[in-house]
């Protein structure tokens, strides 16, 4: 399965998980574009606080990142620092207008080496 059939799949499955009665509101907000992993942890935080970790032995392609978050706050592991942006980006499409977040995992990185061209 390529990476496009992978992300496709995922986006599917996302949609489907929103749509559920039992997700909260929150969390039917749609992350763009949608990233190579996503596990619902259930539940939802204020974030407090965000922790930075880069380190560029993370093993992750160029730009990747993981985003947890957890009780009252938000990590956000990083290959380098566009890679942290990346993880800013979603962790700002996450997070709801009263500081609230759900309790998610989140791990993406980019399919090409350019951003940004369709």
């Amino acid at each position: 399965m390529t990476i496009h059939q992978q992300r496709r799949t995922l986006a599917c499955a996302l949609v489907v998980l929103c749509m559920s009665t039992l997700i909260p509101k929150v969390l039917a907000q749609q992350v763009v574009p949608t990233p190579v992993e996503i596990t619902l942890k259930g539940g939802n935080t204020k974030v407090k606080s965000i922790e930075r970790q880069i380190d560029d032995k993370l093993d992750l392609p160029d730009e990747g990142y993981t985003l947890d978050i957890v009780k009252g706050k938000a990590i956000i592991r990083a290959k380098n620092q566009r890679a942290y942006i990346w993880g800013l980006q979603t962790l700002k499409q996450l997070v709801t207008t009263n500081g609230t977040a759900p309790l998610v995992h989140v791990k993406d990185y980019p399919a090409f080496p350019i951003r940004g061209l369709w």
